[in-house]
């Protein structure tokens, strides 16, 4: 696939580190905060830029415009440019690890993330045995596949 510009999220600085030291090839660096003061982003980015960054296959980690921003998920759309800018988002169990009651809110910041007709690669995790209080627990919170088909089946 090509892929012009990947975009994270982390919530907080510890994972951006981890990322960071786990993905030293990709060479990012702090550009600064952007944002209003009750919604700032730290933004940890690639340098490429002009031609080399026009197509980026992913697998080769080259060429790409990655940009890491360390801030709250749920404020993300009100970041003006990132506002229905994703063609693709995959989700690697961010969705199980809210609280259930937060469900809702964070499709709906998904969606508003998304370009329409955008995709999602879902990564969940469904807890089928074991006590009721047991399944409950979290995080990271199970998710059925019914719950995936009634949190995103009404924004289809």
């Amino acid at each position: 696939a090509n892929i012009q510009h990947v975009v994270g999220n982390e919530g907080v600085q510890r994972a951006v580190d981890e990322f960071l030291a786990e993905n030293e090839d990709l060479k990012l660096t702090w550009q600064g905060t952007i944002g209003q003061e009750s919604h700032q982003f730290q933004v940890y980015s690639t340098q490429t830029r002009g031609s080399e960054a026009d197509v980026c296959v992913a697998e080769e980690k080259q060429g790409c415009d990655v940009s890491m921003l360390m801030g709250d998920f749920f404020e993300m759309q009100e970041l003006h440019e990132y506002k229905e800018m994703f063609d693709f988002v995959w989700d690697r169990a961010a969705l199980i690890a809210v609280t259930p009651d937060m469900r809702e809110r964070y499709v709906d910041t998904l969606h508003r993330l998304m370009k329409p007709g955008g995709r999602l690669m879902l990564a969940t995790l469904h807890r089928a045995q074991g006590s009721d209080e047991a399944r409950s627990l979290g995080p990271p919170y199970s998710l059925s596949q019914d719950q995936v088909e009634e949190l995103f089946g009404r924004r289809a």
